[in-house]
């Protein structure tokens, strides 16, 4: 699970097409504040597909987040951020910030973007639709374990 947090969706911003640029400042900046704020997981963010190197505090950080978590809870994140490609948006719904049709829409800013530009592909809407299913019953499921 600590893995996403090397390579976490929200940390690698696009230069190009200034639209899809600004969407993900817009959307994924507030999630870094609130990560640096809750946790003290200050991430770096970079442009490209270029590994952007994190802080090794920020990884400690988020470390001592997910250790928090009881067996139930890591088992629905590690879902949540398989799906979203993201450990910030899996802590985000985990811990309430988001809920699941949020986190799932913020993962695919880039996509989203991509099919309004170039029009829907039915495949990947069939894909997107279970993924998002999926996103809900992990969701689900650790709302269960907490009653």
């Amino acid at each position: 699970i600590l893995c996403f947090a090397e390579y976490d969706l929200v940390c690698y911003r696009a230069d190009q097409p200034p639209e899809l640029a600004k969407l993900q400042d817009q959307n994924w900046s507030s999630l870094l504040d609130w990560a640096a704020q809750n946790h003290g997981a200050k991430l770096a963010v970079g442009t490209g597909l270029t590994h952007v190197p994190q802080p090794a505090a920020a990884l400690a950080a988020l470390r001592l987040a997910v250790a928090r978590l009881d067996d139930f809870a890591l088992a629905a994140l590690h879902v949540m951020a398989s799906i979203t490609g993201s450990l910030v948006l899996g802590l985000a719904l985990a811990e309430g910030r988001l809920n699941a049709a949020q986190a799932f829409q913020l993962s695919r800013i880039d996509e989203d973007h991509q099919a309004q530009k170039w029009g829907q592909d039915a495949e990947a809407q069939v894909r997107a639709n279970g993924l998002a299913r999926e996103l809900d019953v992990a969701a689900a499921f650790l709302a269960a374990s907490r009653d």
